[in-house]
Protein backbone atom coordinates (compact mmCIF):
# COMPACT_ATOMS: atom_id res chain seq x y z
CA UNK A 1 0.00 0.00 0.00
CA UNK A 2 2.85 2.38 0.87
CA UNK A 3 4.48 1.75 -2.52
CA UNK A 4 1.23 2.48 -4.34
CA UNK A 5 0.76 5.76 -2.41
CA UNK A 6 4.35 6.77 -3.17
CA UNK A 7 3.88 5.98 -6.87
CA UNK A 8 0.66 7.97 -7.07
CA UNK A 9 2.30 10.91 -5.32
CA UNK A 10 5.12 10.93 -7.87
CA UNK A 11 2.77 10.58 -10.84
CA UNK A 12 0.50 13.36 -9.54
CA UNK A 13 3.34 15.75 -8.74
CA UNK A 14 2.65 19.17 -10.34
CA UNK A 15 5.53 18.71 -12.79
CA UNK A 16 4.50 15.15 -13.75
CA UNK A 17 0.76 15.38 -14.28
CA UNK A 18 1.03 15.74 -18.03
CA UNK A 19 3.85 13.22 -18.44
CA UNK A 20 2.75 10.31 -16.28
CA UNK A 21 3.71 7.64 -18.82
CA UNK A 22 7.21 9.07 -19.19
CA UNK A 23 7.54 9.50 -15.42
CA UNK A 24 6.59 5.87 -14.82
CA UNK A 25 9.39 4.66 -17.09
CA UNK A 26 11.89 7.06 -15.47
CA UNK A 27 10.92 5.62 -12.10
CA UNK A 28 11.23 2.06 -13.41
CA UNK A 29 14.65 2.74 -14.94
CA UNK A 30 15.90 4.38 -11.74
CA UNK A 31 14.83 1.38 -9.64
CA UNK A 32 16.74 -0.92 -12.02
CA UNK A 33 19.70 1.44 -11.90
CA UNK A 34 19.67 1.41 -8.10
CA UNK A 35 19.77 -2.36 -8.05
CA UNK A 36 22.29 -3.11 -10.79
CA UNK A 37 24.18 -0.17 -12.33
CA UNK A 38 24.30 2.47 -9.57
CA UNK A 39 24.98 5.31 -12.01
CA UNK A 40 24.42 8.85 -10.69
CA UNK A 41 21.98 11.07 -12.59
CA UNK A 42 22.55 14.75 -13.31
CA UNK A 43 19.30 16.75 -13.22
CA UNK A 44 18.84 20.40 -14.13
CA UNK A 45 17.04 21.59 -11.01
CA UNK A 46 17.11 25.30 -11.95
CA UNK A 47 18.26 27.28 -15.00
CA UNK A 48 21.94 26.42 -15.56
CA UNK A 49 22.08 24.53 -12.27
CA UNK A 50 22.88 20.81 -12.35
CA UNK A 51 22.27 18.51 -9.39
CA UNK A 52 24.08 15.19 -9.00
CA UNK A 53 21.62 12.56 -7.74
CA UNK A 54 23.15 9.33 -6.50
CA UNK A 55 21.22 6.02 -6.44
CA UNK A 56 21.76 5.61 -2.70
CA UNK A 57 20.23 9.02 -1.95
CA UNK A 58 16.51 8.92 -1.18
CA UNK A 59 16.07 12.64 -1.79
CA UNK A 60 18.25 12.46 -4.90
CA UNK A 61 15.87 9.79 -6.19
CA UNK A 62 12.91 12.12 -5.64
CA UNK A 63 14.69 14.78 -7.71
CA UNK A 64 15.10 12.22 -10.49
CA UNK A 65 11.38 11.41 -10.34
CA UNK A 66 9.97 14.92 -9.97
CA UNK A 67 12.79 17.45 -10.60
CA UNK A 68 11.54 19.44 -7.60
CA UNK A 69 10.26 17.19 -4.79
CA UNK A 70 9.28 20.08 -2.52
CA UNK A 71 7.58 21.90 -5.32
CA UNK A 72 6.01 24.93 -3.64
CA UNK A 73 8.84 25.34 -1.12
CA UNK A 74 11.29 25.54 -4.01
CA UNK A 75 9.05 27.90 -5.97
CA UNK A 76 8.73 30.17 -2.95
CA UNK A 77 12.52 30.17 -2.58
CA UNK A 78 12.80 31.58 -6.09
CA UNK A 79 10.13 34.19 -5.48
CA UNK A 80 11.48 35.41 -2.15
CA UNK A 81 15.04 35.94 -3.32
CA UNK A 82 16.61 38.74 -5.36
CA UNK A 83 20.01 39.08 -7.02
CA UNK A 84 21.49 40.63 -3.86
CA UNK A 85 19.72 38.43 -1.29
CA UNK A 86 21.22 36.45 1.58
CA UNK A 87 20.05 32.84 1.98
CA UNK A 88 20.80 30.40 4.80
CA UNK A 89 20.23 26.73 3.94
CA UNK A 90 20.16 24.83 7.24
CA UNK A 91 20.20 21.11 6.63
CA UNK A 92 21.31 21.64 3.04
CA UNK A 93 21.55 17.95 2.18
CA UNK A 94 22.88 17.49 -1.33
CA UNK A 95 22.35 21.20 -2.03
CA UNK A 96 19.08 21.35 -3.97
CA UNK A 97 17.78 24.52 -2.29
CA UNK A 98 21.20 26.18 -2.43
CA UNK A 99 21.43 25.46 -6.15
CA UNK A 100 17.99 26.95 -6.75
CA UNK A 101 18.90 29.99 -4.65
CA UNK A 102 22.14 30.44 -6.59
CA UNK A 103 20.18 30.69 -9.83
CA UNK A 104 18.60 33.89 -8.43
CA UNK A 105 21.37 35.33 -6.26
CA UNK A 106 24.25 36.90 -8.19
CA UNK A 107 25.75 39.47 -5.82
CA UNK A 108 24.31 38.22 -2.53
CA UNK A 109 25.42 35.43 -0.20
CA UNK A 110 24.49 31.78 0.34
CA UNK A 111 25.44 29.74 3.42
CA UNK A 112 24.84 25.98 3.30
CA UNK A 113 24.91 24.12 6.63
CA UNK A 114 25.40 20.35 6.35
CA UNK A 115 27.19 18.27 9.03
CA UNK A 116 26.33 14.79 7.69
CA UNK A 117 29.23 13.27 5.76
CA UNK A 118 27.49 11.57 2.83
CA UNK A 119 25.24 14.46 1.70
CA UNK A 120 28.05 16.91 2.47
CA UNK A 121 30.25 15.08 -0.06
CA UNK A 122 27.54 15.33 -2.74
CA UNK A 123 26.88 18.97 -1.81
CA UNK A 124 30.53 19.77 -2.47
CA UNK A 125 30.34 17.94 -5.82
CA UNK A 126 27.23 19.89 -6.79
CA UNK A 127 28.92 23.17 -5.92
CA UNK A 128 31.97 22.16 -7.99
CA UNK A 129 30.13 21.09 -11.16
CA UNK A 130 28.25 24.40 -11.14
CA UNK A 131 31.39 26.46 -10.40
CA UNK A 132 29.77 27.95 -7.30
CA UNK A 133 32.72 27.76 -4.89
CA UNK A 134 32.79 31.54 -4.52
CA UNK A 135 29.03 31.91 -4.19
CA UNK A 136 28.07 29.16 -1.71
CA UNK A 137 29.87 29.02 1.63
CA UNK A 138 29.62 25.56 3.19
CA UNK A 139 29.50 25.25 6.98
CA UNK A 140 29.97 21.63 8.07
CA UNK A 141 28.83 22.27 11.64
CA UNK A 142 25.50 21.57 13.33
CA UNK A 143 23.28 24.63 13.60
CA UNK A 144 22.00 24.66 17.17
CA UNK A 145 21.32 26.91 20.16
CA UNK A 146 24.94 27.13 21.33
CA UNK A 147 28.52 27.13 20.14
CA UNK A 148 30.24 23.93 21.25
CA UNK A 149 29.74 20.24 20.50
CA UNK A 150 26.82 17.84 20.33
CA UNK A 151 26.13 14.17 19.62
CA UNK A 152 24.98 13.57 16.05
CA UNK A 153 23.46 10.43 14.57
CA UNK A 154 24.62 9.55 11.03
CA UNK A 155 21.71 7.46 9.69
CA UNK A 156 22.07 4.96 6.83
CA UNK A 157 19.51 7.10 5.00
CA UNK A 158 21.63 10.23 5.17
CA UNK A 159 18.77 12.67 4.61
CA UNK A 160 17.38 11.86 8.06
CA UNK A 161 20.64 12.12 10.03
CA UNK A 162 19.95 14.20 13.11
CA UNK A 163 21.04 15.52 16.49
CA UNK A 164 21.11 12.65 18.97
CA UNK A 165 19.14 13.08 22.20
CA UNK A 166 20.64 9.96 23.79
CA UNK A 167 24.19 8.76 24.37
CA UNK A 168 24.87 7.39 20.88
CA UNK A 169 26.22 9.25 17.87
CA UNK A 170 29.42 11.00 16.89
CA UNK A 171 30.61 14.32 18.29
CA UNK A 172 30.10 17.29 15.95
CA UNK A 173 30.89 20.96 16.34
CA UNK A 174 27.92 23.29 16.75
CA UNK A 175 27.33 26.91 15.93
CA UNK A 176 24.36 29.25 16.02
CA UNK A 177 22.86 31.21 13.17
CA UNK A 178 23.24 34.35 15.27
CA UNK A 179 26.99 33.68 15.41
CA UNK A 180 27.24 33.13 11.65
CA UNK A 181 25.21 36.26 10.96
CA UNK A 182 27.40 38.27 13.34
CA UNK A 183 30.72 36.87 12.06
CA UNK A 184 29.79 37.59 8.45
CA UNK A 185 28.43 41.06 9.27
CA UNK A 186 25.05 40.32 7.69
CA UNK A 187 22.64 43.21 8.04
CA UNK A 188 19.65 41.32 6.66
CA UNK A 189 18.73 37.73 5.83
CA UNK A 190 16.08 37.35 3.15
CA UNK A 191 15.32 33.67 3.66
CA UNK A 192 16.29 30.79 5.92
CA UNK A 193 15.38 27.21 5.08
CA UNK A 194 15.46 24.83 8.05
CA UNK A 195 15.23 21.04 7.70
CA UNK A 196 16.85 19.39 10.74
CA UNK A 197 14.67 16.37 11.56
CA UNK A 198 13.03 17.64 14.74
CA UNK A 199 15.70 19.96 16.13
CA UNK A 200 14.07 23.08 14.68
CA UNK A 201 13.59 24.53 18.16
CA UNK A 202 17.36 24.51 18.77
CA UNK A 203 18.02 26.34 15.51
CA UNK A 204 15.33 28.91 16.30
CA UNK A 205 16.78 29.45 19.81
CA UNK A 206 20.08 30.25 18.13
CA UNK A 207 18.40 33.07 16.20
CA UNK A 208 17.04 35.13 19.08
CA UNK A 209 19.40 38.10 18.61
CA UNK A 210 18.60 38.29 14.90
CA UNK A 211 14.87 38.11 15.61
CA UNK A 212 15.15 40.92 18.14
CA UNK A 213 17.12 42.99 15.60
CA UNK A 214 14.50 42.26 12.93
CA UNK A 215 17.16 40.95 10.51
CA UNK A 216 15.14 37.96 9.29
CA UNK A 217 12.56 38.45 6.55
CA UNK A 218 11.27 34.92 5.95
CA UNK A 219 11.78 31.27 6.89
CA UNK A 220 10.75 27.96 5.32
CA UNK A 221 10.77 25.34 8.07
CA UNK A 222 10.04 21.63 8.19
CA UNK A 223 8.20 21.16 11.48
CA UNK A 224 9.10 17.55 12.15
CA UNK A 225 7.10 15.08 14.20
CA UNK A 226 10.28 14.42 16.23
CA UNK A 227 10.06 17.90 17.82
CA UNK A 228 8.89 16.36 21.12
CA UNK A 229 12.33 14.77 21.56
CA UNK A 230 13.66 18.31 21.94
CA UNK A 231 10.93 19.40 24.38
CA UNK A 232 9.16 21.35 21.68
CA UNK A 233 6.17 21.12 19.36
CA UNK A 234 4.88 22.59 16.12
CA UNK A 235 2.50 24.87 18.00
CA UNK A 236 5.23 26.17 20.34
CA UNK A 237 7.53 26.97 17.43
CA UNK A 238 4.81 28.66 15.41
CA UNK A 239 3.74 30.77 18.39
CA UNK A 240 7.35 31.84 18.95
CA UNK A 241 7.54 33.03 15.34
CA UNK A 242 4.19 34.79 15.65
CA UNK A 243 5.46 36.56 18.78
CA UNK A 244 8.35 37.86 16.67
CA UNK A 245 5.84 39.42 14.22
CA UNK A 246 5.87 36.67 11.60
CA UNK A 247 2.81 35.44 9.76
CA UNK A 248 2.89 31.65 9.58
CA UNK A 249 1.41 29.60 6.74
CA UNK A 250 1.21 25.86 6.19
CA UNK A 251 2.70 24.87 2.83
CA UNK A 252 0.49 22.42 0.97
CA UNK A 253 1.22 20.87 -2.44
CA UNK A 254 0.42 24.06 -4.37
CA UNK A 255 -1.12 26.47 -1.88
CA UNK A 256 -0.66 28.20 1.46
CA UNK A 257 -3.11 28.12 4.35
CA UNK A 258 -2.96 30.11 7.57
CA UNK A 259 -1.41 28.18 10.45
CA UNK A 260 -4.13 27.27 12.94
CA UNK A 261 -2.92 25.68 16.20
CA UNK A 262 -6.17 23.77 16.72
CA UNK A 263 -5.74 21.98 13.38
CA UNK A 264 -2.20 20.73 14.05
CA UNK A 265 -1.45 17.02 14.35
CA UNK A 266 1.79 16.77 16.32
CA UNK A 267 2.43 13.29 14.87
CA UNK A 268 2.53 14.63 11.31
CA UNK A 269 5.45 16.46 9.70
CA UNK A 270 4.50 19.69 7.91
CA UNK A 271 6.34 22.52 6.18
CA UNK A 272 5.57 26.12 7.03
CA UNK A 273 6.42 29.53 5.64
CA UNK A 274 6.97 32.34 8.14
CA UNK A 275 7.03 35.86 6.66
CA UNK A 276 7.83 38.94 8.72
CA UNK A 277 5.03 41.48 8.61
CA UNK A 278 7.41 44.10 7.24
CA UNK A 279 8.60 41.94 4.33
CA UNK A 280 8.01 43.83 1.09
CA UNK A 281 7.43 40.69 -1.00
CA UNK A 282 4.54 39.34 1.03
CA UNK A 283 2.11 40.48 -1.68
CA UNK A 284 3.63 37.83 -3.96
CA UNK A 285 2.19 35.16 -1.67
CA UNK A 286 -1.40 36.09 -2.48
CA UNK A 287 -1.36 33.89 -5.58
CA UNK A 288 -0.84 30.82 -3.35
CA UNK A 289 -3.23 31.64 -0.51
CA UNK A 290 -6.32 29.48 -0.30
Amino acid sequence: MHLIKSLLKVLNHPLNRNTKFKTFFILLWWKINQLFFKIPAIIEIAPNRKCICKPESSFGSLIVYTNRPEYLEMRLTELLLNTDSTFLDVGAGIGDFSLIASSKITTGKIFAFEPSEEPLSTLMENIAINFLEKKIKVIDEVASNKVGTIKFNEESVSEVSHIETGENGVVKKTTTLDKVIENNKLTTVDLIKIDVEGAESLVIEGLEKSFESKLIKALIIELNSNASQFNSSKVKLAKKLINHNFKVYVINDESLTKFKPNNVDENETINVLAVHKSFEKKSLLNQFLS
